[in-house]
């Protein structure tokens, strides 16, 4: 029964229900319909999780099965082969998360240093639509010092 419930307030999530609304469409309160959309993206995202590590597991088991038939092959000098080991290893390692990160440099223009705008110029708020006006008191209160943006439910 929860997990029905659960997947009916997350339908109504997806479409573009806020939490009042879910409340009022399964005769809940507010808190409840959150905690029931966020029961079923927990249960979304284990679930995700569960299907990426098997994934993971069946094509780490199929690169080993590859190794076990090409090393041999390369290791009596066949270069084919040798390739083949070579690039095996590097998706097994890759797909384990055994390489550092790369690290890349932007550039600007011809290679030079790159152009920032000046973030010291003053904006015209008259020429903002009231929708960007909202949007920037939405942010400018939640940067504010003591404005208690932690993730507390509604």
């Amino acid at each position: 029964m929860t997990t029905d419930r659960r997947l009916q307030a997350l339908e109504l999530r997806k479409q573009g229900k806020n939490f009042e609304e879910i409340a009022a469409a399964l005769g809940i309160t507010k808190s409840a319909a959150w905690q029931l959309v966020d029961g079923a993206l927990r249960d979304y995202n284990n679930a995700v999780k569960e299907s990426v590590d098997e994934l993971r597991q069946v094509t780490l088991l199929q690169l080993d099965d590859m190794l076990a038939n090409w090393l041999p092959i390369a290791r009596a000098g066949d270069d084919k082969a040798a390739g083949i080991v070579l690039k095996t290893l590097g998706e097994r390692a890759k797909l384990m998360g055994l390489y550092a990160p790369t690290k890349t440099e932007l550039t600007g223009k011809d290679g030079g240093p790159l152009e920032t705008a000046n973030l010291n110029a003053a904006v015209d708020l008259a020429k903002l639509s009231d929708a960007q006006l909202a949007a920037l008191e939405s942010l400018l209160s939640a940067a504010a010092p003591g404005s208690g943006t932690g993730g507390s439910t509604p």
